[in-house]
């Protein structure tokens, strides 16, 4: 997965809660699969079931190969789909 997917992933969560102050970090933050992304929050817990429930309901707005995994209330997983 590329940082640009992962870029657009950060958006689409972005739009979601304006009021975030999201950052995103590459596979080593949380010892992820190499090619893993990571998007952190510590303000808003349970963000993440919220986008992994958007993500299922509305996968237009996200990029089409992309997994999402909640990993904690304040983190979630962004991985390659296949």
């Amino acid at each position: 997965m590329t940082r640009g997917e992962a870029e657009a992933v950060l958006a689409a969560v972005e739009r979601m809660f304006p009021c975030g102050d999201f950052a995103l970090f590459d596979h080593t933050h949380e010892g992820l699969a190499e090619g893993s992304w990571s998007i952190a929050y510590e303000g808003d817990y349970d963000w993440p079931m919220d986008v992994s429930e958007r993500q299922f309901l509305h996968p237009e707005e996200f990029p089409r190969e992309v997994f999402l995994e909640p990993i904690a209330g304040w983190c979630l997983g962004v991985y390659a789909a296949s």
